[in-house]
């Protein structure tokens, strides 16, 4: 019926605490609450192992997508613009952004 995983965002030490996820679900599968579920699991796994943000790619055509996320808390984080080819077609790349937890230290810095 479907999928979900998260690995790493990007290489390094920085970014070490963010995650990148992808679902995906046969078309028959969708509108049936099974998104939602897997989101909140890999959204709980996160958290339990860490984490701290977590980043949603999405094809800048997919609005079905990016309601999806905007239900489940992420906010639009990055737009660009012919960064993706399939099929022989360009296609934009939007970046949605959840926060897993909120910082304790207030002494932290943002960078």
């Amino acid at each position: 019926m479907g999928f979900a995983l998260f690995g790493a965002f990007r290489g390094g030490p920085g970014c070490v605490h963010t995650v990148e996820h992808t679902i995906y679900l046969v078309p028959e599968a969708q509108d049936k609450g099974l998104g939602r579920a897997l989101m909140d699991t890999l959204v709980s796994a996160a958290m339990t192992l860490g984490h701290h943000a977590m980043i949603g790619a999405i094809s800048g055509g997919n609005a079905n997508a990016v309601a999806f996320h905007e239900k489940c808390g992420f906010k639009q984080a990055g737009y660009f613009p012919e960064v993706g080819r399939k099929n022989g077609v360009w296609h934009d790349l939007i970046l949605m952004h959840l926060i897993l937890e909120k910082p304790t230290d207030t002494s932290e810095r943002k960078g």
